[in-house]
């Protein structure tokens, strides 16, 4: 097979709710989630100028050579796997100070122009919905283990009505399908923005109205996300509602509801084939 020759680069950036130190050391640290060695089956990392790492997970194989590292600002390393087709690629992240926080860059450059190559922004993207979580002031999120497999528990968790609400319309099994839940006067419009099969679900808010607060738009352009991993012979279900944070008007109330229809609701459907769902079709 010949070696793409056309190459591509993408960019990822979150802000981090902590300083820029704190967040380089946790990215370097495989005991904190979000990160790819946190993940792996096996890792070896020497995070120094000239320093190797090397990480599997599944049995697909990632490894790469330090080429900068500069505490608390910048890190730089080549990346090679599978999808990296033989190519070296880089990734280059950048911790800036901002307010208090750090906006962490992450780039990643000279990858194949191919569906592997193009992989890494999704994969990138998944490391970093869960990173900034472990800095206080994190996300709304909450998981729940099931004995079924990961494909079956998503199959449930998209029957939307069967532990949500019945006031469900539209469709939620492909990306692009749209579906709305009701609530009386309140009222979300989902987009399926993302499946990867037996792994990740995201549902995008486009329009929403929360009648009882003073932004009753503040679900719009927040995300819902769906992992699914594998530990001791169990599938873990993770679900984060990017957006959903301490700061903001509905948090509160939003907590509850989640922490009921995920902690209770949606257990009991995985576990033992029956939900709780709003019982008022609107």
């Amino acid at each position: 097979m010949s070696t793409p020759t056309k190459t591509l680069e993408f960019k990822v950036e979150r802000t981090i709710p902590a300083p820029p130190d704190v967040v380089y050391d946790a990215w370097l640290n495989p005991e904190i989630p979000g990160n790819p060695w946190h993940i792996a089956d096996k890792y070896i990392l020497d995070p120094k100028e000239d320093g190797l790492f090397f990480w599997t997970f599944q049995g697909t194989a990632h490894y790469g050579r330090f080429t900068h590292a500069e505490r608390p600002a910048r890190l730089q390393h080549t990346w090679m796997s599978p999808n990296t087709q033989g190519l070296e690629s880089i990734v280059t992240l950048t911790f800036r100070e901002q307010g208090g926080a750090t906006l962490m860059t992450l780039v990643h450059s000279g990858l194949p122009d191919t569906d592997g190559g193009r992989s890494h922004e999704r994969g990138w993207n998944h490391f970093l919905d869960i990173f900034p979580g472990q800095f206080g002031k994190a996300d709304y999120a909450n998981s729940v283990e099931t004995d079924l497999s990961a494909s079956e528990a998503f199959a449930r968790i998209n029957a939307v009505s069967d532990w949500w609400t019945k006031g469900f319309t539209g469709h939620s099994r492909k990306p692009g399908d749209a579906f709305t839940v009701r609530f009386g006067d309140t009222f979300v419009d989902f987009e399926v923005a993302e499946i990867v099969p037996d792994a990740r679900i995201v549902w995008r808010v486009v329009d929403c109205c929360l009648p009882w607060q003073k932004n009753q738009h503040e679900w719009t352009g927040t995300r819902i996300i769906w992992d699914a991993s594998r530990r001791a012979g169990r599938t873990r279900i993770g679900m984060t509602h990017a957006g959903l944070a301490p700061h903001v008007e509905c948090y509160e109330m939003c907590q509850a509801g989640w922490n009921f229809y995920i902690g209770e609701s949606l257990r009991r459907l995985l576990t033992d084939g029956a939900g709780l769902p709003d019982q008022k079709p609107r």
